[in-house]
């Protein structure tokens, strides 16, 4: 008898978790269902304010890049005065020996402008890509 009592015990534990586990399904559907226009809407809100947002930001992203930046290339950035001879020279700085060496004393180092390749001075072509230097 006692095992058959134990088991009545532990069927009506159960029933009782299951109808608790029902009523709070319950409960909380009706809730769901009762709210679910507010639901509704605040998603609905919530996804117009991101497509704001996003469009704000291509907005401001159009008028960096489209306006902005070629306006102050063309109006703000001074283009160099000197006239290119298609060639780049770096000079070797070295400290004087004395007073009267010349700047012309101090050897040059000529690149190609197509590959950045040392050229000798009185090279007319580059020999590394064959690109015309005068």
């Amino acid at each position: 008898m006692r095992a058959t009592g134990a088991k009545k015990e532990n069927n009506k534990k159960t029933l009782l978790f299951f109808l608790v586990s029902i009523l709070a399904a319950l409960g909380v559907t009706y809730i769901i269902l009762k709210h679910l226009p507010f639901i509704i809407v605040g998603f609905l809100l919530l996804l117009i304010a991101a497509l704001i947002f996003t469009s704000a930001l291509t907005a401001i992203w159009l008028l960096i890049h489209l306006v902005l930046l070629p306006y102050y290339a063309l109006r703000k950035v001074k283009p160099r005065e000197e006239e290119s001879k298609g060639i780049y020279t770096i000079e070797e700085v070295k400290p004087a020996k004395s007073e009267g060496e010349r700047a012309e004393d101090v050897p040059r180092r000529t690149y190609c402008p197509q590959c950045g390749f040392e050229v000798p001075q009185d090279a007319e072509f580059c020999p590394n890509c064959g690109v015309k230097l005068r």
